[in-house]
């Protein structure tokens, strides 16, 4: 019947669906009104009976005082009585304290006899109490007597006459309703007529134009309402078809314009303005197809920034783009005009060199590129250092579709960073070994750290003096169970990349202070350095970690030193300060690594707790042969003594290089020059020597200065 409805509904004309939602929404208006007023005037009955009853029930139970005190029953019946003139009251009763009724009136029979139950539970408060049912209204009045309640009447009224007075005057309210209803729906229907008639006169304009195509009839209605509004509207359209057919043939070329920057936004990276992604792909592909035509090969390269990400993180993405930007410019000026550039994501650059087939020519491309980027040095007033790794692959040499080509320059680009980064490498079959090889590693390493397939190392460190060994340096090492021994430098980036340093990390923190623990035991005092990558640095719960482990293994955390790379200290945010501090209030001294070679400030080192500085090796190497390397790391020494920070050399190798340390006044160093890393026992041995050739030296100077004073 609904569905029905609804179907007849949408198949009317808007003036009769008007009308129809005018009939529907009166009917529920007088509904809704009807029950409304039902319901009041109801509740308004109800509101009086109950003050009447109240009150006749107040004055009764103040004339029932005196008959209940002196225990009059017939006086008391004869009060009850009284209540048949109340055409309201069914029955009422007079209790005692007990509850007990003492007197009683039904309009049925006036006499008194006994009562089964009460309706109402009587109330211990004083006051009145009452309930309204669908036919009565029960209602219990305390009687008192100088604050004393000494019984309680008891009342029930019948409230269907309410009934029949509220449905005389819901009768009279609905015949009210119909006639104004029906007289509003009979004016409505007519001014609904009138009012749709321009709608008409619409409707019939829009048929000529559709019929006759003849756009030059006009609405003529004059009125000031919406249909006034909308043929004022459709009159301005057909004016103006016209001339949007005249400028068609702008909108047109704006079109054309606009899908040309869509295209662009879809091809071209936002930052750099270069070819993104998905387009090299499509050119790479393109020039592909071409080798069979043209018969000319291309060489593809693959570009990763160095020590972008921790630009990045140091001076925010604002300074980042502009870098990456001013890379981009940097590309498209080191290649020929047919060659393109594209940025690929994040820091990678893809590079297509047309007509390239010779490796010395893409050689001498990505030497330029490395030369010019690592020429940036301020971006924007901030201080920047970058490099650039390249990997290089040849079609169709190297491979014959475009993903292997890809997925070789990628391979060539990690064989770049590996060895040293800033270079440039071209793809060789073998170096997918080493990426089975790395894959394996990646693979095996979680295991390593749970199993034993870990250890340490110790590298002594000395004074330049006379080599008295003072502490060691803790480097892990890995005995792979098919693989043999793994280099760390093949393992450590990976276990970087895999967040696996985290606790690789706390495993080498772990031995290394059980090995000091002991060692001092043994009365050996030596420190033990050990090394935080940053990423592990950075997890917010390093120091209850680091505490943990010393409480566990039983160390004292003065012995254990904690090697920071100038990475670490990069932004010298207020975090990384609160964390070093708390290290060392917990007792852990704290060494910054590599010194030299990052971002260090004189002000980074007042500000922080750090004890030790070790001069990167890279400063070291030449050091005897380069008067730059020394007079750097002769700057280094002075700074660490005016700050009183103690400063070791590490990459000691040779003689010459450890007495140009001691001319520079560098006291401490590390290297193979004395000892590589060793084991724990080994250490031990390279102390027993070092203290025997101290007591040696020692009576050698005793027995000189002896013959000096008899000569």
């Amino acid at each position: 019947m609904l569905k029905q409805y609804f179907n007849w509904y949408e198949q009317q004309l808007i003036g009769r669906k008007l009308l129809a939602v005018n009939v529907f929404s009166t009917l529920v208006a007088c509904i809704i009104l009807i029950l409304l007023t039902a319901y009041s005037i109801n509740k308004v009955q109800r509101n009086q009976l109950l003050e009447s009853t109240s009150a006749n029930s107040k004055i009764l139970s103040d004339v029932l005082t005196k008959p209940l005190i002196a225990g009059d029953l017939n006086a008391t019946q004869a009060i009850l009585l009284s209540l048949a003139r109340d055409e309201f009251v069914q029955h009422a009763m007079v209790l005692g304290l007990d509850g007990q009724p003492i007197a009683q009136f039904h309009r049925s029979d006036k006499n008194a006899h006994a009562i089964t139950n009460t309706t109402l539970l009587m109330t211990q408060a004083k006051g009145a109490d009452f309930k309204f049912s669908w036919t009565e209204l029960f209602y219990m009045q305390t009687i008192m007597v100088r604050d004393q309640h000494i019984g309680y009447f008891y009342t029930e009224e019948n409230i269907i006459p309410l009934y029949k007075k509220t449905l005389l005057f819901t009768l009279l309210i609905v015949v009210a309703t119909v006639i104004a209803a029906t007289t509003g729906l009979l004016l409505a229907n007519k001014l609904q007529k009138k009012l749709m008639a321009p709608l008409y006169q619409i409707i019939d304009l829009m048929h000529e134009l559709v019929d006759k195509n003849d756009y030059s009839h006009r609405a003529n209605i004059t009125t000031q309402d919406e249909m006034g509004e909308l043929a004022k509207g459709i009159n301005l359209m057909l004016d103006k078809i016209n001339y949007r057919e005249r400028s068609l043939g702008n909108e047109l070329k704006n079109k054309i314009e606009a899908e040309k920057r869509l295209d662009k936004l879809a091809h071209y990276d936002v930052i750099t303005q270069l070819p993104n992604r998905q387009f090299f792909n499509h050119s790479l592909a393109r020039s592909a197809m071409q080798i069979g035509v043209e018969q000319t090969n291309f060489s593809l390269m693959f570009i990763d920034l160095d020590n972008f990400k921790a630009v990045n993180d140091t001076h925010g993405h604002h300074i980042g783009d502009m870098l990456l930007l001013k890379v981009g410019e940097i590309l498209k000026s080191a290649v020929r005009e047919q060659d393109m550039v594209a940025r690929l994501g994040g820091d990678e650059f893809g590079v297509i060199l047309n007509n390239c087939s010779r490796p010395e020519d893409a050689t001498a491309v990505g030497r330029k590129i490395i030369s010019q980027v690592s020429m940036l040095s301020h971006i924007d007033g901030k201080q920047v250092r970058i490099g650039a790794s390249i990997g290089v692959s040849m079609f169709p040499l190297d491979a014959d579709t475009v993903d292997f080509l890809l997925q070789n320059a990628d391979t060539a680009m990690y064989h770049a960073k590996q060895n040293g980064k800033n270079n440039v490498k071209f793809f060789k079959p073998e170096m997918l070994m080493h990426t089975n090889k790395r894959a394996t590693i990646e693979s095996d390493l979680r295991k390593a750290i749970s199993g034993n397939e870990l250890f340490l190392e110790y590298q002594p460190q000395f004074n330049t003096d006379d080599f008295g060994i003072f502490g060691v340096e803790a480097l892990v090492r890995w005995r792979h169970p098919s693989l043999g021994f793994v280099m760390p430098n093949e393992f450590i980036s990976i276990a970087e990349e895999t967040g696996l340093i985290v606790p690789m990390g706390e495993w080498i923190l772990a031995h290394a202070c059980k090995q000091v623990k002991v060692w001092r035991d043994q009365g050996i005092h030596l420190t033990i350095a050990v090394n935080v990558s940053n990423r592990q640095f950075r997890e917010s719960s390093l120091v209850e970690r680091f505490m943990h482990i010393i409480e566990k293994t039983g160390a004292d955390p003065r012995w254990i030193e904690l090697e920071l790379t100038e990475s670490t200290l990069l932004g010298n945010s207020e975090k990384v300060k609160a964390t070093i501090v708390e290290l060392r209030q917990q007792g852990f001294k704290i060494v910054l690594d590599n010194f030299g070679t990052g971002y260090s400030s004189l002000s980074s080192l007042q500000q922080l707790p750090i004890s030790k500085i070790k001069i990167d090796r890279s400063f070291i190497a030449e050091i005897d042969q380069n008067k730059e390397n020394s007079m750097i790391a002769r700057t280094i020494i002075a700074m660490g003594d005016s700050l009183e920070i103690q400063v070791i050399a590490e990459g000691v190798e040779n003689r010459g290089q450890l007495e140009c340390l001691i001319e520079c006044g560098c006291n401490y160093g590390q290297g193979f020059y004395v000892s590589p890393a060793v084991n724990s026992e080994k250490v031990l041995q390279l102390i027993n020597e070092s203290n025997q050739q101290k007591s040696t030296n020692q009576i050698a100077f005793d027995e000189m200065d002896f013959l000096v004073m008899n000569a």
